[in-house]
């Protein structure tokens, strides 16, 4: 049997437990990845009330309910589509005529005649083949200090 004492003794440490019982833990993993679970399920909830909002507005529409009203009415009008045409036409003779003119005065210009300039007295050397070589030129091989210098007497 329960004695008095006992009893006692587990009201009073139960009491003192609730006055002043905090968790000194700041991370609770098992909380954290319930609150998780939470809002990503709050999430999914809503995204699943925001589809099926729209597809019973747009399932209960009429085709021919809809109407834009937001975009204006355009008018045919014949005398200004005639006036477009004809101005269209008048463009279109006048680049004709200018691409003419353009081809009859292209075939008038002649090329100015260059004038031939002979020197005389001047000495040139010509390289004679003496064949191929049978050592190819590498990269490799040292390049001239100095290019050679032609002199041209006059």
């Amino acid at each position: 049997m329960i004695e008095k004492q006992l009893i006692k003794k587990i009201l009073r440490s139960t009491l003192r437990r609730s006055r002043g019982f905090s968790d000194h833990y700041l991370m609770h993993p098992t909380r954290e990845w319930f609150s998780g679970l939470g809002v990503a399920l709050l999430i999914v909830l809503c995204g699943i009330a925001w589809c099926g909002y729209l597809y019973w507005g747009y399932s209960t529409t009429k085709p021919g309910a809809m109407t834009d009203t937001d975009t204006p009415v355009s008018i045919y009008q014949k005398s200004v589509v005639n006036a477009a045409l004809l101005e269209l036409e008048a463009r279109a003779a006048r680049q004709a005529i200018t691409k003419q003119q353009l081809e009859v005065s292209q075939t008038d210009v002649s090329l100015p005649e260059q004038e031939e300039t002979i020197l005389e007295d001047v000495t040139t050397t010509q390289a004679t083949s003496t064949g191929t070589s049978s050592v190819p030129k590498t990269p490799s091989d040292p390049l001239p200090e100095e290019p050679e210098q032609i002199e041209i007497s006059q």
